[in-house]
C-alpha cells in the first residue's frame, strides 16, 4: 500500500482552446461517486505553453507529475477523473461528446 497515487498525464489538442485551462484530477468512490481525493494545478511543468497555445494535434503534451494523497482515503473501488477548468470563471472544458471529464483509471485501495 502506499500513501499517494502519482501520475502522470498525456494530451493531444485538436486546436486551442478559447482561454487558459488548468486540471483537476478527483478521485471518485466508483459506487457513490463521491470525491475522495484531488489536486489541481497547471497542466504542464512549462508555464508559458498555456492550453491557448495547444495547437498542433501531432504534439504529444506531457503533464507535470501529480500525487493524491491516500492516507484518508478507505479501502475500496476508485476511479481517477480528469478535466480542465478556467480558474478566472470555473468554466469546465466540455469533450465533443459534452463531457467535462473523463475516467483515467480504475484503481482499488487495499
Amino acid at each position: 500500500p502506499a500513501d499517494t497515487l502519482q501520475f502522470t498525464l498525456y494530451w493531444q489538442a485538436e486546436q486551442p482552446t478559447s482561454g487558459d485551462y488548468a486540471v483537476y484530477n478527483h478521485l471518485v468512490d466508483a459506487q457513490t461517486g463521491d470525491v475522495v481525493a484531488q489536486v489541481d494545478g497547471d497542466p504542464l511543468f512549462d508555464l508559458r505553453r498555456p492550453t491557448s497555445t495547444w495547437d498542433d494535434p501531432n504534439e504529444t503534451l506531457i503533464s507535470r507529475p501529480f500525487a493524491l494523497p491516500l492516507s484518508d482515503v478507505p479501502p475500496g473501488t476508485y476511479q481517477l477523473v480528469s478535466g480542465f477548468y478556467r480558474r478566472d470563471t470555473g468554466e469546465r472544458l466540455l469533450s465533443p461528446q459534452g463531457e467535462d471529464s473523463l475516467i483515467v483509471a480504475t484503481i482499488e485501495v487495499r
